[in-house]
């Protein structure tokens, strides 16, 4: 990682958990980074992974995502959402040992004058790649972050969750 990004806190799954979070986010920073990769053990190829800020549910977040598999190409739009889409794991059924990857990234999260902005970035081997950017209605300085699989299912032990701190330039 660059310079900049400095490491503020990893989770790895120590068993199968169906959410992860970090809490206590320092508003020291500019932007906010979460990289993750792991699988889930639901018996699908692949599942949706969503991202909750502040422990809100209250359907204020909005997100359009742009997905590719190498043959066709998508796009879908939704509003009044309890949280953000960001990528997708592998499933139980992916081929073996195949793993989902996400970059997701909240800028200004802890301006308490302007809704949040975000952007996401991710990838399951062999199956689809996705982009996604969000906006988050809220004012409110971003202090959780928690990810959960989108459905059933729970993510695997040994998947992997970091969060980063970008530094002002």
């Amino acid at each position: 990682m660059p310079r900049t990004y400095v490491p503020i806190a990893t989770i790895v799954a120590s068993g199968s958990v169906s959410d992860v979070e970090f809490t206590s986010i320092p508003s020291t920073y500019t932007d906010l980074v979460v990289v993750c990769q792991g699988r889930t053990v639901n018996a699908v190829t692949e599942q949706a992974i969503t991202v909750y800020l502040n422990n809100d549910f209250s359907g204020i977040a909005s997100f359009t995502e742009l997905r590719g598999d190498g043959s066709s190409a998508t796009s879908s739009r939704l509003t009044g959402q309890s949280g953000f889409r960001i990528g997708y794991f592998a499933g139980a059924s992916a081929a073996g040992g195949a793993v989902g990857q996400c970059n997701f990234s909240v800028m200004n999260y802890s301006n308490t004058t302007t809704f949040k902005t975000t952007i996401a970035r991710g990838g399951t081997a062999g199956t689809s790649t996705t982009a996604d950017v969000g906006l988050w209605r809220s004012t409110a300085a971003i202090t959780r972050v928690g990810m959960a699989t989108f459905g059933a299912g729970n993510y695997v032990a040994g998947s992997t969750f970091t969060l980063y701190g970008i530094l002002k330039a």
